[in-house]
């Protein structure tokens, strides 16, 4: 427990040792969530609860990369339910590829993804996938390789963008084509 009349960085390195793994407190945003590192991927704490729990009202980044708004249904409905292991391990691909990740598709509720044509079944409603554009083919072929090492085993390719998604009532270890 953080103790009264700290900063409030001080209660977040007091309560967790460290701050998200950044070269400096620069890392703070308005996201609305906290980490911890762990390995290279991180373990997510709703900022809401610490909040409750410390008495905290910063926001705190979670990713390098990314920002949860991204992931958000492009509708406007407001449906951001993405996975935080997720975009944990779209964070490390995206380090590891060394070329920007732009998210095209995240979450979808019903009626978005109905009105794309996606699938009935789609894991993007589910907030378990993303779509990320591919501008060329050297920088799909840096994003393959990269969303592979992290773990990825569901992916599909298409000439613009990349697939990919963790679904746990999905088959894994598959690759398909648009």
């Amino acid at each position: 427990m953080a103790k009264p009349g700290l900063s409030e960085t001080e209660k977040i390195v007091t309560i967790f040792g460290f701050l998200k793994c950044s070269p400096s407190l620069g890392s703070l945003s308005g996201n609305g969530s906290a980490s911890l590192c762990v390995g290279q991927l991180a373990e997510t704490i709703e900022l809401s609860e610490l909040k409750a729990k410390h008495g905290l009202s910063m926001n705190i980044k979670i990713w390098d990369f990314f920002v949860k708004s991204e992931f958000a249904c492009k509708c406007g409905c407001g449906s951001d339910h993405i996975s935080n292991t997720l975009v944990n391990m779209l964070d490390v691909a995206r380090r590891t590829a060394g070329t920007s990740f732009r998210i095209t598709s995240g979450v979808r509720c019903e009626s978005h993804n109905d009105a794309v044509g996606g699938a009935s079944n789609s894991s993007h409603v589910g907030g378990w996938a993303v779509d990320i554009s591919t501008p060329d083919s050297r920088s799909r072929s840096k994003m393959i390789k990269a969303l592979r090492e992290v773990g990825f085993n569901r992916m599909g390719i298409a000439d613009t963008f990349i697939h990919v998604d963790i679904d746990p009532d999905k088959s894994d270890d598959v690759t398909w084509t648009y």
